[in-house]
């Protein structure tokens, strides 16, 4: 295979043809700034000294920033070898000043910031904020249009967010912070025709940056129909509710539709419909709602703009269910709130497509994972006495070695010896047989640096191919449920060492050691019992056993 050698604060490493220049630094254990790995956020942008930039690295960036030979590791398949270095924060962040922050519901704060410079943008559009004590980085919406004096960001505080949590917490009037950007390419000004109507559809703060939106269209005095749904799991989520009622009551080109998964459970009280709203509080409603206004309006109007905005589980729904309407993807605008987990400790997710973490179903699911780590003769006798659990397993490890996000976990291993092992370890857990000998969850990922996005990705593929394979719905919830209760052992920011027999390993170079549980090789692929000395390397955690070591199969 085709490597380059890539320089690095006086390291040099290799970075394979068919790997981006992030994942050889989380390969090889160098810890690196990055955010959202799919070159929109630009936290990771870093500066090249010599060798050949790939176009793609590029793309979307300033010309000012193109000219400096800057580029976007997450995008960057290297073409030759390279010298990069890391940007100076104050080469790429602007000063500004906290004018007001103000509470906007529990879990959601609304902050005015006064930039030093004038700042030109466009509703929509998101920038990175940055602590200057810490460097911390995340992104945000701008709600506000650049005739405002203040740039207006909403920003929700996430369970031990480690920006959020400070911004909700402790940031005052007064206070300094950076910010850098424009970014993104979801905003009203590239919508040239004003006679097409606009459907906007938000999740949680994800109505941030279509708020935005809709204020700039009202400004163009867009005259078509323009339609926005706001869902939330309950609606506490939805804090924007009596500013989009108003705007709703003010324009008749307005239908807003505000979407509960629990309306029961804390329902909007003290707002009174018109007659002419088109407002419904419904449970599950929006795809019901949204497939109902999509056949109205594809069968009477030109095809509308779609611009959607929240994590990209709930995107990829809704793209899902705009594709099974035939709507082209050069008419969908999109904000996905992609982010490396900044947060201090794991938290759950649920498997559903855009469900909130603190949905009480998914909690509820969280502590029974450990009383279902023990033999289940349902499942067992569902999967067929192991026979579909080897055609599921076999499936999903083809889907996932065919994946750019995932298949680069598993270049040293192949895809059958990947299913086995995990064939053996599920076959474990669901009929209490020790059958399994490889390294626990915790010691096998260690040196995967895995988000809950890509964690949560992961279980998307996952779930699908269950019900491909027609096992019943309570039984995938269940192995979900297995899956997470080994979340906070597989999701991190950067590498950990691994430990055996309670001693820490590096995560450079090869060791000698004597297991004190039985594996299986990752040379020859037999196994290595209790006892034995293994050469083992520290990093991809790869082991290998006496035979293979004598006959210097390993280097």
């Amino acid at each position: 295979m085709l490597t380059y050698k890539i320089k690095y604060q006086n390291q040099v490493f290799n970075c394979r043809q068919d790997e981006t220049l992030i994942e050889a630094f989380n390969r090889h254990g160098i810890i690196v700034n990055f955010s959202c790995k799919k070159g929109s956020c630009h936290v990771c942008m870093m500066q090249c000294e010599s060798g050949t930039i790939p176009e793609p690295s590029q793309k979307g960036l300033k010309s000012e920033y193109i000219n400096s030979h800057y580029f976007l590791p997450c995008s960057c398949n290297p073409e030759s070898d390279m010298s990069v270095i890391s940007i100076k924060p104050e080469s790429l962040f602007n000063s500004a000043i906290i004018h007001s922050k103000e509470i906007l519901s529990v879990d959601i704060c609304r902050i005015l910031i006064e930039p030093g410079d004038a700042f030109n943008y466009k509703p929509g559009q998101y920038i990175n904020l940055r602590r200057i004590t810490s460097g911390t980085a995340r992104s945000y919406s701008l709600v506000s249009h650049p005739d405002d004096y203040f740039i207006e960001l909403h920003v929700k505080k996430m369970p031990n967010g480690e920006l959020s949590s400070w911004i909700f917490d402790e940031l005052k009037t007064g206070d300094e912070i950076q910010y850098q950007g424009p970014i993104g390419d979801s905003y009203y000004q590239q919508i040239e025709n004003t006679d097409i109507p606009l459907i906007l559809i938000g999740k949680g703060t994800g109505i941030a940056p279509l708020y935005g939106v809709l204020l700039d269209a009202l400004r163009n005095s867009h005259s078509a129909q323009l339609s926005i749904y706001h869902e939330g799991y309950t609606a506490d989520d939805l804090y924007l509710h009596d500013k989009l009622l108003s705007l709703d009551k003010q324009h008749s080109n307005i239908n807003y539709f505000a979407c509960v998964d629990e309306p029961l459970h804390n329902p909007i009280s003290g707002n009174q419909i018109s007659s002419n709203s088109a407002l419904t509080l419904l449970e599950n409603t929006l795809d019901e709602k949204l497939n109902s206004k999509l056949a109205n309006t594809l069968n009477n109007t030109a095809t509308p703009a779609f611009f959607t905005s929240g994590s990209p589980e709930f995107i990829a729904s809704i793209k899902t269910l705009l594709k099974h309407h035939n709507i082209p993807g050069i008419n969908i605008f999109s904000d996905s709130f992609d982010y490396k987990d900044l947060r201090a400790k794991a938290h759950t997710q649920s498997a559903d497509l855009g469900r909130r973490r603190s949905d009480p179903a998914v909690i509820n699911q969280q502590s029974t994972a450990k009383q279902i780590l023990s033999h289940d003769d349902e499942m067992w006798n569902a999967l067929k006495q192991g026979k579909k659990l080897k055609t599921i397993l076999d499936d999903f490890y083809s889907q996932v070695y065919k994946d750019n996000q995932l298949s680069g976990f598993f270049r040293n291993t192949t895809q059958q010896r990947s299913s086995e092992k995990q064939y053996l370890f599920m076959r474990q857990i669901f009929t209490g047989e020790k059958v399994y000998f490889g390294d626990r969850p915790k010691n096998a990922h260690h040196w995967m640096v895995i988000s809950n996005e890509l964690f949560d990705y992961r279980e998307s593929i996952l779930s699908k191919c269950l019900r491909k394979h027609g096992l019943a719905e309570h039984l995938i919830k269940r192995w979900l449920a297995i899956d997470e209760n080994f979340r906070q052992d597989i999701v991190k920011d950067a590498a950990f060492p691994k430990v055996v027999n309670g001693i820490e390993i590096p995560l450079n170079g090869y060791e000698q050691l004597t297991i004190d549980e039985g594996t299986l090789c990752d040379g020859c692929h037999g196994e290595i019992n209790k006892g034995e000395t293994v050469r083992y390397h520290l990093r991809l955690g790869l082991t290998y056993c006496p035979h293979c070591i004598e006959s210097e199969q390993v280097v």
